[in-house]
């Protein structure tokens, strides 16, 4: 693999002015000075098809104290925003994967004529086996034990189980 040259006499060479340090500037409409070489990393970055390549312009650009995101840190980063901003709204979130139901659907399970429950969101109740989800659906109940007091009759529990059973039938995944 041929190395990048980035270095700060190659750079002079395409015509970028050096300072009194060495560094490359060039010069903003408001006539302020900013480093090319970051400018010049982040082309080169954006223009590589290697991976190899990449990863050496995401090196020289962290030294410069630059960081490029993979799209999957992006996609936590959306996450966790989404998340906070639900914590602090005051939603309740799935007690598998902790996201906040102000952005995520939740699977709600009947335990009686008039009330439902939801521990886990949709996408965890469809992935997990019957036995985990159970867990959740019991965690919560300790949980309502001892936050309010609330617990609920056999039958009830009877009537969630036999709800759990029957949508993980549906998905053929008990």
């Amino acid at each position: 693999m041929k190395p990048l040259n980035l270095s700060l006499k190659n750079l002079a060479k395409q015509g970028l002015q050096v300072n009194s340090y060495g560094t490359i500037l060039e010069r903003g409409r408001d006539g302020t000075a900013f480093s090319c070489k970051v400018k010049t990393l982040i082309r080169h970055y954006n223009s590589a098809r290697k991976e190899s390549v990449k990863e050496q312009c995401r090196k020289e650009l962290e030294k410069c104290g630059v960081k490029i995101f993979t799209e999957e840190e992006i996609e936590d980063m959306k996450k966790y925003i989404k998340n906070k901003t639900g914590d602090l709204l005051g939603y309740s979130n799935c007690l598998h994967c902790g996201d906040r139901w102000n952005w995520k659907s939740y699977h709600c399970t009947r335990f009686n004529d008039s009330e439902s429950m939801f521990p886990l969101c949709e996408e965890c109740f469809q992935e997990l086996p019957y036995r985990e989800v159970l867990k959740y659906y019991h965690k919560l109940i300790q949980q309502w034990e001892c936050d309010y007091g609330k617990s609920l009759s056999t039958a009830e529990i009877e009537c969630f189980e036999k709800n759990i059973r029957r949508g993980k039938e549906n998905t053929r995944e008990l």
